[in-house]
């Protein structure tokens, strides 16, 4: 898998998947859409809870989650 820039495409909406920020963090994150004011939003799920985490750093590539081990 390769990442993908937001500027190039969007996931879909609810989509799983990973997100690489300006500061090169990784973290896991579910696209929840675009805003009117044409930010987009991603839900940030951590480990330890279940929170809109903040971080304050842009995003600018994601990728789909791999599948499970089988």
């Amino acid at each position: 898998m390769n990442w993908i820039s937001v500027k190039d495409k969007l996931p879909l909406y609810k989509q799983c998947i990973l997100v690489f920020t300006e500061n090169e963090h990784i973290v896991d994150a579910i696209y929840r859409g675009e805003y009117e004011n044409g930010l987009h939003c991603f839900r940030i799920e951590l480990i330890t809870e279940d929170v809109l985490c903040e971080i304050g750093e842009a995003i600018t590539h994601w990728m789909p989650l791999p599948e499970a081990p089988r």
